[in-house]
C-alpha cells in the first residue's frame, strides 16, 4: 500500500526508455519540435585529448541530444540519440500527474522512431530528508534510515558525512535495484540533509508491446515505493507528515 505524505521529500522523479540502438539527428529534431516545451537546449558531449606537448592538445564534440524545459522548469525531457527521459522536480505531484506526462512525451517519441528494442527500462526517485541539527551538530543517519554505514563507536563516535551504494537483484519482474544515500547540503537553515536516491531497472525480457510496457513501469514504482518505506524510519516519516 502507497503511503501518503503532507510534505513528501522527492526532489526529483524519472522515468527513462533506453534504446539498443542510436537514432538519427532528424528524428531527434522532429521528436522536439512535436513536443510542447518553450525551453530548449542542445546537449553535446566534449572529449579533450592532452598529449606530452602543449602542442598535442584537442577538443572534439559530438551531439547527443535535447535537453527540453517547461516554463516553471519542473518537468524535463531529454531526448538523446539512444534514450528518451521524463523527468519531473519538485514540487511532485504525484504518480498520476508524472506519468501522464511521461505517457504523452514517449506516445510522441514512439509515433517518430516506431518499433524499437529496449536496453533498459528505469523508475528512478531522488529524496532529500532535511533534519533540524541538533546540539552536537553530528549526524545519525540511523535514526532516519535503516540502511546506513556502520562502524566501531570507539574509533569513530561521530559521522560528519558519508556516501554509500548498494546494488541488488530484485525477487521479482527481473528488476534490479541501485541505491544511493550521502550527505548533500539542505536548502533549510540550521539543517542537514540525507539523500536516498532508488533507482530500479530492469535490462532483459522487456516487453514490445505497450500495455505491457507500462504495466511493468506500474510493478517497477511498485517495488520503489516498499524499498522506501522499507528503508525509512518512523522518525523520517515525521518529516514528512509535519
Amino acid at each position: 500500500m502507497t503511503q501518503s505524505y503532507r510534505r513528501p521529500p522527492i526532489v526529483e522523479a524519472v522515468v527513462e526508455f533506453r534504446l539498443q540502438t542510436k537514432l538519427l539527428r532528424d528524428d531527434l529534431e522532429k521528436i522536439r519540435n512535436r513536443l510542447d516545451y518553450p525551453f530548449v537546449d542542445e546537449e553535446n558531449h566534449i572529449q579533450f585529448r592532452i598529449g606530452q606537448s602543449e602542442a598535442d592538445f584537442s577538443i572534439k564534440g559530438s551531439f547527443n541530444g535535447f535537453k527540453l524545459n517547461s516554463k516553471d522548469l519542473a518537468d524535463l525531457v531529454f531526448v538523446r540519440s539512444n534514450s528518451l527521459a521524463v523527468s519531473r522536480l519538485a514540487p511532485y505531484e504525484g504518480w498520476d500527474s508524472f506519468k501522464e506526462n511521461a505517457l504523452k512525451c514517449w506516445s510522441v517519441w514512439h509515433q517518430v522512431i516506431g518499433h524499437q528494442k529496449l536496453a533498459r527500462l528505469g523508475v528512478r526517485y531522488v529524496n532529500r530528508l532535511d533534519i533540524p541539527i541538533d546540539g552536537t551538530g553530528s549526524i545519525h543517519e540511523e535514526e532516519y534510515l535503516h540502511v546506513s554505514p556502520r562502524a566501531p563507536l570507539e574509533l569513530i563516535p561521530k559521522t560528519n558525512s558519508y556516501a554509500m551504494q548498494l546494488t541488488a537483484p530484485l525477487s521479482s519482474d527481473d528488476c534490479n535495484l541501485n541505491l544511493n544515500s550521502g550527505t548533500v547540503i539542505s536548502p533549510l537553515v540550521n539543517h542537514v540533509a540525507l539523500s536516498l536516491d532508488i533507482d530500479i531497472s530492469r535490462e532483459k525480457n522487456l516487453p514490445g508491446q505497450e500495455n505491457e510496457l507500462w504495466d511493468l513501469l506500474e510493478k517497477m514504482r511498485g517495488h520503489k515505493n516498499r524499498i522506501f518505506e522499507g528503508v525509512i524510519t518512523d522518525k523520517s516519516r515525521e518529516l514528512f507528515s509535519k
